[in-house]
């Protein structure tokens, strides 16, 4: 197997872009937590009911990114980036419409 040597610029460069990937997974994550008051007296839920909305959001986020993953090798990394933007932003318009309890 061939080594590849990096300059310190670009080696740099990718640790940052894997860094930026992490600090943006967390914060994906990190959503369902300021919410979850608000949604067990919304539901009149326990602590132990309103657990499972945040273990159902990591198991979607879990089999959905290599779905879309798979999805952009088929149908390019473009298309599939709109489409993402896309369902962002129904989402986000039906959670803006939604009625306040």
């Amino acid at each position: 197997m061939q080594s590849i040597t990096l300059n310190a610029k670009t080696r740099n460069l990718i640790l940052a872009l894997f860094t930026m990937g992490a600090f943006m997974g967390s914060l994906d994550t990190g959503i369902i937590g300021p919410v979850l008051p608000s949604i067990e007296m919304a539901y009149n839920l326990t602590t132990r009911q309103s657990s499972w909305i945040f273990t159902l959001f990591i198991i979607s986020f879990m089999i959905g990114s290599p779905i879309m993953a798979k999805f952009s090798d088929f149908y390019g990394r473009k298309k599939i980036f709109i489409l993402d933007v896309i369902l962002f932003a129904i989402g986000s318009s039906l959670i803006a419409f939604s009625p306040q309890y």
